[in-house]
């Protein structure tokens, strides 16, 4: 079963639908990553304090 969220997407400038395609913990949180359907833009989350799809 995929994961998927709508969000921005930088390259596409519009709403997408993003897939998450790898989790790990790690000591500041958990980091994942995602990717956009449409273009392939990848963006990577770490917890709250680092989020590339806004960056």
């Amino acid at each position: 079963m995929s994961i998927t969220q709508k969000q921005h997407c930088p390259s596409c400038e519009e709403q997408r639908t993003f897939m998450q395609v790898a989790t790990t913990n790690l000591n500041v949180g958990e980091k994942t990553k995602w990717r956009c359907q449409e273009c392939g833009y990848r963006a990577v989350r770490i917890g709250s304090a680092v989020d590339t799809v806004t960056a």
